[in-house]
């Protein structure tokens, strides 16, 4: 299920949110990667916990694609085991 969907299905007439929280068990990556930075936009703000990187996953894109959304970490440095980070839309 996307994030598209989900949104869709609970409130598709709310066209902005406060807040995300991704703890997806290291789905959180294919969200992101899946994810249209419309609707990546539509959040002031996004928490990621990030587990430890599935086969052919990366945080590195992951970062770029909140990134190119408009969003600033406002935590630590991606690293290689499980941690939380915030992104604020800028």
């Amino acid at each position: 299920m996307t994030l598209t969907t989900v949104l869709r299905r609970h409130d598709e007439t709310r066209q902005e949110f406060d807040l995300l929280k991704l703890d997806c068990e290291g789905a959180e990556y294919e969200i992101l990667r899946e994810s249209a930075l419309a609707t990546l936009r539509r959040f002031r703000y996004i928490v990621v916990k990030f587990y430890p990187e599935p086969a052919g996953e990366s945080v590195v894109p992951a970062y770029a694609k909140l990134k190119a959304a408009g969003f600033v970490s406002r935590g630590r440095t991606p690293r290689a085991f499980r941690f939380t980070d915030l992104f604020v839309r800028v």
